[in-house]
């Protein structure tokens, strides 16, 4: 008896070609795993780099073990992070960043940046908050990232909690 993949089916959302993805559903659906998985694959057939993006600078306190369950599906190669950086094989192809810092972001450069992870964009119900203008802020940091360029990839995931959020508001 063979098993359904439940698991979120990246080769499919990648075939229609977006550059904004807006991934949302259950908890355990495999929408963060797939992105890494994709950005790993990015850097390492091209050489690109990504960005892991979360609301506030308090979000990104334990990712000591961001790569864990993802180390069985590349075995030749080894990923640890010092800090918010992210490394494979020693070279740094990631760092994590905090949408709440994104002014402070204008004037870097992010040249060989091609995918953005923006992991639960929805919030759930806990103690944080969205942003002021949040939409607005992650529109602008995504013009940082990506100015005058063609190829990207965005993926914004969330659980499946509620429909009330300024990003669904904003796009309609």
């Amino acid at each position: 008896m063979t098993s359904k993949n439940i698991y979120l089916n990246y080769t499919r959302l990648l075939s229609y070609a977006m550059h904004i993805m807006i991934v949302v559903a259950l908890r355990g659906y495999g929408k963060t795993y797939g992105a890494k998985k994709f950005a790993i694959n990015r850097h390492i057939k091209h050489g690109e780099k990504f960005i892991y993006l979360k609301r506030h600078k308090n979000d990104l306190n334990n990712l000591e073990s961001f790569f864990s369950s993802l180390q069985k599906e590349f075995p030749d190669h080894e990923f640890t992070n010092k800090g918010k950086y992210f490394y494979c094989d020693g070279n740094m192809f990631g760092q994590a960043i905090p949408l709440s810092s994104w002014q402070k972001m204008k004037s870097a450069e992010f040249e060989e940046y091609t995918v953005l992870i923006f992991d639960e964009f929805i919030k759930e119900k806990d103690l944080s908050y969205y942003l002021p203008n949040e939409v607005e802020a992650f529109l602008n940091f995504i013009d940082t990232v990506f100015r005058n360029r063609e190829k990207f990839w965005i993926f914004m995931l969330g659980n499946a909690v509620t429909m009330a959020n300024p990003y669904f508001m904003y796009f309609k």
